[in-house]
């Protein structure tokens, strides 16, 4: 009788697991990545300067949806200003792994989107490139 209640109990437990992302949706690697992302970081190629500014972060993703009614999770928002001017705030998710960020133009009914190789180096230095692209863009805390 207790061998028949402890299988019973087994089986029910392992159907009511919970996925770890209901409790807590960002990784480890997230975290750590997330707590270098407030400020300005600065990319100087030759005096040619990019700024990559982080605004809000937010403690748990937001969903977006695309032109086409597909829905992602943003993680925050950010402004990239570069050498001649040019200033855009976009929508950033990193994603899962860390090894990836994604920037869209807009929360709702998002129209362009920009995929990124991410390196974190250290809290006060990433490396970004475009996923089809060759050489690293190094950002440094400014």
């Amino acid at each position: 009788m207790i061998a028949v209640a402890s299988a019973f109990s087994l089986a029910l437990c392992s159907c009511t697991k919970t996925d770890p992302k209901e409790i807590d949706p960002y990784s480890d690697v997230q975290k750590q990545i997330f707590a270098m992302m407030h400020g300005t970081f600065e990319y100087d190629i030759y005096g040619v300067v990019t700024t990559i500014t982080f605004g809000e972060h937010y403690s748990k993703p937001v969903e977006a949806t695309f032109d086409d009614g597909k829905k992602t999770e943003v993680h925050g928002t950010l402004t990239i200003k570069y050498w001649n001017g040019d200033s855009y705030t976009r929508y950033y998710r990193l994603h899962y792994d860390g090894k990836g960020i994604t920037f869209y133009n807009k929360k709702d009914a998002i129209s362009l989107t920009y995929l990124h190789d991410f390196q974190y180096v250290d809290d006060n230095t990433f490396r970004i490139k475009e996923t089809k692209a060759t050489l690293w863009d190094t950002y440094k805390r400014k």
